[in-house]
C-alpha cells in the first residue's frame, strides 16, 4: 500500500504542476492588445503542451485509486474469511452497520489492545 500511496503522491504533484503552469504562460498585460501580443509570442503554447499530457496523467491517477480500492477490498475479504470465524465476522459486520467493514481499522484497534496489554503486564 505504501508504494501505491507514494505513486499517487508523485502523480498528484505532476498533475498540479501541469495545471498551474509557469509564470511565463500568464500574460502580463490583461488588455486585448496584450493578450493578442502574448498569443503571437507563443506564450500560451507552453501551457497547451503541458495540458496535452494531463489527460493521460489523470488516467494514471484513476488507475492508482482502483489499485488501492482492490487492495482494500482484498484485505477486507481476507479478514472476514480467513482471520475471523463465521460468528466473529457476523458480529463485526453487524456492529459496524450502517458503515462498511474496515479491516485496517480493525487491525489497528487490535494492535492498540495488544500494546495496552503489553504495558500493563510489563
Amino acid at each position: 500500500m505504501k508504494k501505491v500511496y507514494e505513486e499517487r503522491q508523485r502523480l498528484n504533484l505532476l498533475a498540479i504542476s501541469k495545471m498551474v503552469g509557469a509564470p511565463e504562460d500568464i500574460p502580463n498585460d490583461a488588455t486585448t492588445e496584450g493578450k493578442i501580443q502574448s498569443i503571437s509570442k507563443g506564450a500560451s503554447l507552453g501551457l497547451a503542451r503541458r495540458n496535452a499530457g494531463l489527460g493521460d496523467l489523470l488516467d494514471k491517477i484513476k488507475g492508482n485509486l482502483r489499485t488501492e480500492q482492490k487492495a482494500i477490498m482484498s484485505f477486507n475479504c481476507s479478514t472476514l474469511t480467513q482471520l475471523l470465524d463465521c460468528v466473529q465476522a457476523a458480529r463485526y459486520m453487524v456492529s459496524l452497520y450502517p458503515m462498511h467493514c474496515d479491516a485496517l481499522a480493525l487491525a489497528n484497534a487490535i494492535q492498540c489492545e495488544e500494546d495496552r496489554d503489553a504495558k500493563s503486564t510489563g
